[in-house]
C-alpha cells in the first residue's frame, strides 16, 4: 500500500507536470483535425480587348474548403475565383467551374472540396461605336403658345457598348424639360438619360437646348403667287403657285400675294435645254413676324421653256 502511495504521492507536482507536457505533446504530434467551411469568394473574369460580357454575369462563387481550422481564419488572405476568356470569341460560353480555377493563400493546406454553381454561362459580344442624334423631351408650352423650332447643340453623340445593344439604339433622349410657363425663346442644359448602364455616351452631357417659342399657328392658303424667272428669256408655267403658310394668330390680318416673292434662279436654268422643271424660291418679302413659316408650295415645280426668239 505504502509503495503505491509513494508512487502517485511522491513528487505529484512533477509528475503532473510531465503529464501535461506529454499531453501537448501528443496533440502537437497528432496535429489539427480537418474542418469544412463554406465561404463565398470573388469570381474574377478576364475577357478579351473590345470584348463586353452581357446578360448575367455572377460576381461570386460558394467555396467548400477542407482544412485546418487554424487556416480559415479571418486574417488569411481570402481566395478567389478565376474565369480566363481572354481566347474566347464572340458568343455564348459555358464555363465548368474546378479547383483549377481557384486561387488559394500559399501553403494554406486548403482543399477545394465543392464549387456552387459549377457552371456558369457567359456571353461575350464585341464592342462597337455607333453616332445617333439627340432626342429633346419636352413638355407643352401654354395654350396660347407653341415651340416653333427645338436646337440640340451637340445634335449628335457617340454611344459605345456591346454591339446587340448599340445596334438597338435609334436616338438618344434627353431629360424631360418642362415648358410649364414659359411664355418666351430660352436656353437651357439637359442632361442625357440613358436606359443601359452598359452603353457610354461621348460626350456624355449635358447638352445645349434652345427652345424657340411663339404665338400659336394657323394654317392660311394663298393663292395666285406670280412665279418670276430671273432670266428673261424663259417663260413659265404655270405663271403662279399656292401657298400653304403657318402664320401666328398674333399676325392682324390674313397674308397676300403681295407679301411673298415667287422667282426662278438665272442658276438653275440650263440655256441648251427647252424644256427644264425647276422649283421656285418663295420667300417673304419683309419680315410680318417671327413664326411665318411656308409649309407647302403647289405646284412644287414649274416648267420652263426657251422663248422661240431666243
Amino acid at each position: 500500500m505504502k509503495f503505491w502511495r509513494d508512487v502517485f504521492l511522491q513528487n505529484w507536482g512533477v509528475k503532473l507536470t510531465s503529464v501535461f507536457l506529454a499531453f501537448f505533446l501528443w496533440m502537437a504530434m497528432r496535429g489539427e483535425p480537418p474542418a469544412e467551411r463554406v465561404i463565398t469568394v470573388p469570381l474574377e473574369i478576364i475577357r478579351p480587348a473590345e470584348m463586353e460580357i452581357t446578360g448575367e454575369r455572377p460576381s461570386t462563387v460558394e467555396l467548400t474548403l477542407r482544412g485546418a481550422t487554424s487556416n480559415m481564419w479571418p486574417a488569411q488572405p481570402v481566395p478567389s475565383c478565376r474565369i480566363d476568356l481572354q481566347d474566347a470569341s464572340e458568343g455564348e460560353h459555358v464555363v465548368s467551374l474546378t479547383q483549377a480555377n481557384v486561387r488559394l493563400p500559399r501553403a494554406s493546406g486548403l482543399e477545394v472540396v465543392a464549387i456552387r454553381p459549377a457552371r456558369v454561362k457567359l456571353v461575350l459580344e464585341r464592342t462597337i461605336t455607333r453616332t445617333v442624334p439627340v432626342e429633346v423631351s419636352r413638355g407643352d408650352p401654354p395654350l396660347d403658345l407653341e415651340v416653333y423650332a427645338v436646337t440640340v447643340t451637340p445634335p449628335t453623340v457617340v454611344i459605345t457598348g456591346p454591339r446587340t445593344r448599340v445596334q438597338a439604339i435609334r436616338e438618344v433622349s434627353t431629360e424631360s424639360i418642362s415648358l410649364a410657363g414659359r411664355r418666351e425663346s430660352f436656353r437651357t442644359p439637359a442632361r442625357l438619360t440613358a436606359e443601359d448602364g452598359s452603353i457610354l455616351m461621348t460626350p456624355p452631357g449635358p447638352v445645349d437646348v434652345y427652345f424657340q417659342i411663339g404665338a400659336r399657328r394657323q394654317l392660311q392658303t394663298i393663292t395666285n403667287v406670280p412665279v418670276v424667272s430671273e432670266d428673261p428669256s424663259f417663260t413659265l408655267s404655270p405663271s403662279t403657285v399656292a401657298l400653304s403658310v403657318l402664320v401666328p394668330i398674333s399676325v392682324p390680318r390674313k397674308l397676300t400675294p403681295g407679301d411673298f416673292t415667287a422667282s426662278v434662279a438665272a442658276v438653275d436654268l440650263d440655256p441648251t435645254k427647252a424644256i427644264l422643271h425647276v422649283r421656285p424660291e418663295v420667300t417673304l418679302k419683309k419680315e410680318i413676324a417671327s413664326g411665318i413659316v411656308i409649309m407647302q408650295v403647289k405646284p412644287p415645280e414649274v416648267t420652263v421653256r426657251k422663248t422661240a426668239d431666243n
